[in-house]
């Protein structure tokens, strides 16, 4: 119980351990944090909310041997990612979602409905992953975070009434919005 905050530091290397770290935050306000300060840029950076609010799961995959580095969250609220990325992939529910983009200055902050929202910096890039449903999608900011450069949106069907607002939004036929 209480307010917890539980910190993964990879500036010494991915923590890659054969099942993952699981964080369960239990109850009151609990964050947890992806941390590196120095070191190499890691491939991929994916975040996947879960099917029950406050749970997910983020996998960081390293280059050549740095390995990957997997955790499992449930009853979380914020997650804050540092981690240099190439990549920062961030994966919706199978079901219609609102999910919203804005940028804070110096950091990213993605939501998707009641989800644990996730702010970040230092990725090349973001493709938000819609999936199947009728999402709604807003890009509520041109602010783009430390290091990004590109914002990629792939609805899985464009004819299942996938829509995107916002000053930054064009949502092309094949259902991305660049």
């Amino acid at each position: 119980g209480g307010n917890d905050t539980l910190i993964i530091d990879s500036t010494n290397g991915l923590i890659a351990v054969p099942f993952g770290i699981r964080y369960d935050g239990g109850s009151g306000s609990d964050e947890l944090q992806l941390l590196q300060t120095n070191g190499p840029v890691d491939l991929t950076d994916t975040y996947s909310v879960g099917p029950a609010i406050g749970s997910g799961v983020s996998t960081i995959v390293g280059s050549g041997t740095a390995g990957t580095q997997t955790v499992f969250f449930e009853d979380l609220e914020p997650v804050l990612d540092l981690v240099p990325a190439a990549l920062l992939t961030i994966l919706a529910t199978p079901t219609g979602n609102a999910i919203n983009y804005s940028g804070l200055v110096t950091t990213g902050f993605v939501t998707i409905d009641e989800h644990e929202s996730i702010e970040f910096a230092n990725k090349t890039a973001m493709t938000i992953e819609a999936g199947p449903g009728a999402d709604t999608i807003g890009i509520n900011s041109p602010i783009k975070p430390t290091g990004l450069t590109t914002i990629t949106i792939n609805g899985a069907d464009p004819s299942s009434g996938d829509a995107t607002y916002g000053p930054a939004a064009r949502l092309r036929g094949d259902g991305e919005v660049h």
